[in-house]
């Protein structure tokens, strides 16, 4: 018993220790310039902006920060979408199999949006993300689960409601 205690606390120690060395080579201070350097750029071209932002990096923790950030800082939340993605949860409350066939379609539409205007919700982020880091060379996996907010109910729920 001593002795799996011990391996347990040494794996532990490893596991943390492994995990704070992993980014002492990592330079973010690079990543931070390049978002300033490109804020405000378009998302008309993907590619090109992705090679913009991450050219310059080495790792793909990088990489994958900077265009976390760059998302974060340049894409703004659509609330009148958000409303209507709400609208339409309500009229398929109870039939989520018509909301995910809804959602499918509407998807298509909201992701030209988001790069005209640079302005989404939920979902899209993620998806934008998930591109950018394949253009980037790195894989990235959606994954869809339950959200919380002060209007769900999470028993009642018939679908993920979140990426």
């Amino acid at each position: 018993m001593k002795n799996k205690l011990i391996l347990v606390v040494f794996l532990i120690t490893f596991k943390v220790g492994a995990q704070v060395s992993d980014l002492k080579h990592i330079s973010f201070k690079k990543v931070n310039k390049n978002v300033r350097f490109h804020k405000g750029e378009s998302l008309k071209n993907i590619l090109t902006l992705t090679h913009k932002l991450t050219d310059e990096l080495q790792t793909k923790v990088e990489k994958f920060h900077v265009i976390y950030l760059w998302i974060c800082k340049n894409i703004d939340y659509d609330y009148e979408t958000y409303r209507r993605i709400n609208l339409k949860r309500e009229t398929y409350k109870y039939n989520s199999e018509k909301f995910i066939k809804w959602n499918i379609d509407y998807r298509k539409t909201i992701f030209k949006q988001l790069l005209e205007s640079k302005k989404t919700v939920f979902t899209e982020y993620a998806y934008l993300l998930q591109k950018m880091d394949f253009i980037a060379g790195i894989e990235c996996m959606l994954i869809n689960r339950y959200g919380r907010n002060s209007s769900i109910i999470i028993d009642e729920i018939n679908y993920p409601n979140h990426t």
